[in-house]
């Protein structure tokens, strides 16, 4: 989106139909389904998705078992597709979206599911995380969305939010993210350690 086009009530519109290897998904009406539709909708959207990208997968069960114990925030969920198992996996998970309906989503699947209450928050623009909060802060593709001085500002409050010892995963579309948010040069700068 280009930055003069950006506005988080064109942005929440957009996003409220959750992307899955089934599709999009409009979370307003996911959310007013029976228990038995809910679940059956995110069932095939979860197999769907990691069935057409098995690295993902293989990335979901690895990544998975890292989190055990861990506090994690994930920045963008969606439809809680990964968030989900993670907290399956024994992570104290929080979902961070600008969409009110697929944060209704993740909270009545994980407790349709039987995994535990995942938090979430309701992202403004404005919002800021509690500092030393989280030990991994976890954004899959959501920042590329936004306005470039809106990425730098949700790296820095996400940065805020790590405990000491904490890590922020991010998968990233394009090398021209990391250029544009974290000023390198050439991607021989990238640490991924850091």
């Amino acid at each position: 989106m280009s930055d003069s086009k950006f506005t988080i009530g064109r942005a929440r519109a957009y996003w409220r139909h959750a992307p899955s290897g089934a599709g999009k998904h409009d979370t307003s009406i996911m959310g007013a389904a029976p228990d038995e539709g809910l679940l059956a909708e995110w069932d095939d959207a979860f197999r769907q998705r990691f069935a057409g990208y098995p690295e993902e997968m293989t990335f979901l069960r690895t990544f998975g078992c890292t989190t055990q114990g861990k506090r994690l925030l994930s920045i963008g969920s969606g439809l809680g597709l990964h968030e989900i198992y993670y907290q399956s996996c024994g992570a104290e998970t929080t979902c961070a979206d600008i969409v009110p309906t697929n944060l209704e989503v993740i909270r009545r699947v994980s407790r349709l599911k039987g995994v535990g209450e995942v938090q979430t928050i309701l992202l403004d623009g404005q919002t800021l995380f509690p500092d030393a909060a989280f030990d991994i802060i976890f954004i899959y593709g959501s920042l590329m969305t936004m306005p470039v001085a809106d990425q730098r500002t949700m790296l820095g409050n996400a940065a805020r939010a790590l405990a000491p010892g904490g890590r922020i995963v991010l998968m990233l579309y394009t090398w021209e993210f990391a250029r544009r948010t974290c000023g390198w040069d050439s991607p021989d700068q990238f640490d991924p350690a850091v």
